[in-house]
């Protein structure tokens, strides 16, 4: 399960994506964020900084996540010739309908996140 520099060379992934990947993966496992950063790191074969050269937080991965989905979304949108076509509200429908389809990708992520760190206030 290590994620280190030399890990992600042999799979051909970028180390941000792989954290990302396990950070999801943990969450899913253990039902709750990692308590640190350098249990998560060292849980995954890595150093602390390793971790700190791609994100700066927790909260740092989350951001990321979501902002692939959203970017996964519009890419999604770009690459169908007829979205041009499109008014605003059969644009924005599609938006809603794209990343709905999306989401449900990683559903049981998503889930944890709007039930838990989403209805939380700070």
């Amino acid at each position: 399960m290590a994620t280190s520099k030399s890990t992600a060379k042999k799979t051909g992934r970028d180390p941000g994506e792989e954290l990302k990947e396990k950070y999801k993966e943990y969450i899913l496992m253990h039902g709750e964020v990692p308590k640190s950063v350098f249990l998560f790191a060292k849980e995954l074969g890595m150093r602390e900084e390793e971790f700190y050269n791609y994100f700066g937080s927790f909260e740092g991965i989350e951001s990321a996540i979501w902002s692939d989905f959203m970017e996964e979304t519009l890419s999604a949108l770009k690459n169908e010739k007829v979205y041009d076509a499109y008014t605003s509200r059969e644009r924005l429908l599609a938006f809603f309908y794209t990343l709905i389809e999306r989401l449900k990708k990683d559903r049981s992520y998503v889930k944890y996140t709007v039930e838990n760190r989403m209805s939380k206030p700070e």
